[in-house]
């Protein structure tokens, strides 16, 4: 072997193990007072399966977890529109600051309308069983932010807030987004 095929294996080795090493650190990140704080809401948020905060949706007059097709529960919602932030049971920082900014917005621009039953705020673990429907229903891809609008206890339209990932860098681009779009859908279907 010449010098010339000697350093360009050894850059070759040099490149991959950087890239090992970026990847090992952003799965196996070290708690900082930063993403701890943001894994710490998301956990109070989501106490044990089965219960969101302290509303057990497992009670008979909660919402089932099967969503609005679910026809087996005689209960009648009204219209209301649905904000679903769907992810899997794995799931990194960013993923968990979606859930976070989303949730944010929807209680403090939407509280009474939540406290009316017009509007639900609810995360969805698509890796559970009886929820694996929802990424075909929605032609799910990645963790998602979807607006479905419910009358007489049918969608009838749904939309995936597709621009999550993009604004995620920005909190206040991220959360005007999210405000915009659900004030719209409300707009058109007061």
């Amino acid at each position: 072997m010449n010098a010339k095929n000697i350093i360009s294996s050894l850059l070759m080795l040099f490149v991959a193990g950087s890239v090992l090493m970026l990847l090992t650190r952003e799965f196996k990140k070290t708690p900082t007072p930063e993403n701890e704080s943001a894994l710490n809401e998301v956990e109070d948020l989501v106490d044990s399966p089965g219960q969101i905060g302290n509303v057990d949706m497992d009670a008979p007059d909660a919402p089932s977890e099967a969503g609005p097709e679910n026809t087996e529960s005689p209960i009648f919602q009204p219209d209301r529109l649905v904000v679903y932030y769907f992810h899997s049971t794995a799931r990194c920082r960013s993923c968990l600051t979606i859930e976070r900014y989303t949730g944010e917005v929807i209680r403090e621009y939407f509280a009474g309308l939540i406290e009316n039953g017009e509007l639900e705020w609810r995360p969805v673990n698509t890796d559970e069983p009886g929820n694996e429907h929802y990424r075909n229903d929605y032609s799910l891809y990645t963790k998602s932010v979807v607006v479905s609008d419910l009358r007489e206890n049918e969608e009838v339209r749904w939309k995936n807030l597709d621009q999550v990932w993009q604004l995620l860098g920005s909190e206040t681009g991220f959360k005007n987004y999210i405000r915009d779009e659900v004030e719209a859908w409300l707009e058109e279907n007061p």
